[in-house]
């Protein structure tokens, strides 16, 4: 429970007074989306080549995708009300 905690203060901190912008989503799933699809298609090409791209796979896929669906979390969550994240920053103590 304590990376939730630190998850919502960090949250509450950033966004208390300002709104998250869903474009920072849209960027984030559409890198992980291009990526994704290449390292698709190179692993349909050469299967044998699988451990080595593994860590490209991470970075440049499940990375960008995480962050963007942990921002949308964020803007989700912002959406409820004005003390919204504050609630939540309460909550998850």
């Amino acid at each position: 429970m304590r990376l939730k905690g630190a998850f919502w203060r960090f949250a509450h901190q950033r966004y208390q007074t300002r709104k998250p912008r869903w474009q920072w989503e849209l960027i984030a799933f559409f890198w992980a989306g291009f990526f994704g699809l290449t390292y698709v298609v190179g692993l349909v090409a050469d299967f044998r080549g699988t451990v080595e791209i593994l860590p490209g796979a991470i970075l440049f896929v499940v990375t960008p995708a995480l962050l963007g669906w942990l921002h949308r979390l964020i803007r989700i969550e912002q959406n409820k009300g004005n003390d919204a994240l504050y609630r939540k920053r309460i909550s998850s103590k």
